[in-house]
């Protein structure tokens, strides 16, 4: 990883979590692209399904939180694209968006905690540009190369 500005990919539940726990690896996540260390990279879907979750399900201050979350964050809006189905049989239909923007964006991680034993196997045979991890995950391997 080469950091300083370094594109990572984040999807939704990092968003839920670091808005929720101050302390999770999310948060963690949030904090090395709000210092510039990495810009964070997503889609105008991917926040409005974490701004609903939050409204939904935790009401209006963690949703202030988020809104300030993001409002301080090197953040870059992917624009939406076409290609999701070729990802579909990679990933589901479902979450088809967030790994075709993650990959047509150029960033070199994707950050989700939604990764399952079967969905880590599909993604690892897919061979995909991308690395695909979770917030605990990657901040161990930012610790691992001493940065």
């Amino acid at each position: 990883m080469s950091g300083a500005g370094e594109k990572i990919f984040i999807d939704t539940g990092v968003f839920l979590c670091a808005a929720t726990s101050a302390s999770c690896g999310s948060a963690v996540v949030m904090s090395l692209c709000r210092n510039g260390r990495f810009t964070a990279v997503t889609t105008d879907l991917i926040l409005e399904e974490a701004r609903a979750s939050l409204k939904n399900g935790f009401g209006n201050v963690v949703l202030t939180r988020f809104y300030k979350m993001i409002s301080v964050l090197t953040l870059e809006i992917f624009p939406p694209v076409n290609s999701e189905t070729k990802y579909a049989k990679v990933i589901g239909s479902k979450a088809a968006h967030v790994l075709a923007a993650a990959v047509e964006s150029g960033c070199g991680y994707l950050i989700t905690p939604e990764q399952n034993s079967s969905a880590r196997a599909k993604l690892k045979k897919a061979k995909l540009p991308v690395a695909i991890m979770t917030p605990k995950d990657f901040i161990k391997k930012l610790g691992a190369e001493g940065l």
